[in-house]
C-alpha cells in the first residue's frame, strides 16, 4: 500500500502529490513500491522530479521529462519578459526627459 503521509496539495498541477525532501528518498519510494503500486493502478512511478513550486521532489510514471513545463516555471518567465520590456520603457522614458530638460535649457539660454 502506498503510503499517504507525504501527501501535499502541489499548485503547480492542482492535485495531491506525494513530496520528497530528497531525491534519494523519493528513488527509494520508487525502489520499494513501484511493484506494488503497478499491481494496484496500472501505472508504476519511474522518475522523480525537483518541483519548483513545493520546493521538494515528486515522482512520476511519465518518463519524458522534456515535455513538463512547470505553471510556475511558465510564470517566471514571462514576469521576467514584462520586466525586460517595462525596464526598457522606463529607460526611454528618463532619456526622454533628459532630452526635454535639455531642450528647455536651451531655450532659456
Amino acid at each position: 500500500m502506498k503510503p499517504t503521509k507525504c501527501k501535499v496539495f502541489c499548485l503547480d498541477c492542482s492535485r495531491s502529490k506525494m513530496l520528497f525532501e530528497t531525491e534519494k528518498k523519493a528513488q527509494t519510494f520508487i525502489k520499494f513500491n513501484g511493484d506494488e503500486i503497478k499491481s494496484q493502478t496500472g501505472y508504476c512511478p519511474t522518475r522523480t522530479y525537483y518541483c519548483v513550486s513545493c520546493c521538494g521532489f515528486h515522482v512520476t510514471s511519465k518518463t519524458d521529462s522534456s515535455v513538463i513545463v512547470s505553471k510556475t516555471d511558465i510564470v517566471l518567465e514571462k514576469y521576467r519578459e514584462y520586466k525586460v520590456v517595462h525596464d526598457e520603457k522606463n529607460r526611454l522614458n528618463k532619456e526622454k526627459q533628459r532630452l526635454r530638460k535639455l531642450e528647455k535649457k536651451k531655450l532659456i539660454k
